[in-house]
């Protein structure tokens, strides 16, 4: 387990496994319903049934390349995504995105090299008041006095 400071959401993990476990669930909904004895299925319920498969498995990709984990160490980030962990220093960060706009929020790290996590970070950052994110505010800050001090 990271120790560091969680500026990741701690449900990162839980909502990425309840949304593939309720895209299947809504996956079998089908034949639970066709094996189930019943017929005649209407046009309106194939659509609705469409339309949720579409929702959960959009957000199943969005959220597949979010970082599980990531922790503030004062000099350094550490990320984990499944069972890649990287240290990630101040300076090989570009800058700093704050998508407060899209669900689920998410703040994204863009690197200056591609590294084993590939050449950005998403994660979904801790819950806080409405406006500006404060942990993407910090880490701009952060950022920004790293490429001064180069």
């Amino acid at each position: 387990m990271i120790e560091g400071d969680q500026l990741a959401s701690p449900t990162t993990v839980v909502r990425k496994l309840w949304s593939r476990l309720l895209l299947g669930v809504v996956l079998l909904a089908p034949a639970t319903y066709l094996f189930g004895g019943r017929t005649g299925v209407s046009a309106e319920h194939v659509a609705i049934w469409l339309a949720l498969v579409a929702a959960l498995a959009a957000y199943c990709v969005v959220t597949s390349s979010f970082a599980d984990c990531v922790a503030d160490y004062g000099d350094y980030l550490l990320v984990r995504r499944r069972k890649l962990e990287l240290q990630l220093k101040f300076a090989d960060i570009a800058y700093v995105e704050d998508s407060h706009n899209l669900k689920p929020r998410r703040v994204t790290l863009h690197l200056k090299s591609s590294g084993p996590l590939g050449q950005r970070i998403v994660f979904m950052p801790r819950p806080n008041s409405l406006g500006r994110n404060e942990v993407a505010f910090d880490l701009e800050r952060r950022v920004n006095l790293s490429r001064n001090e180069t």
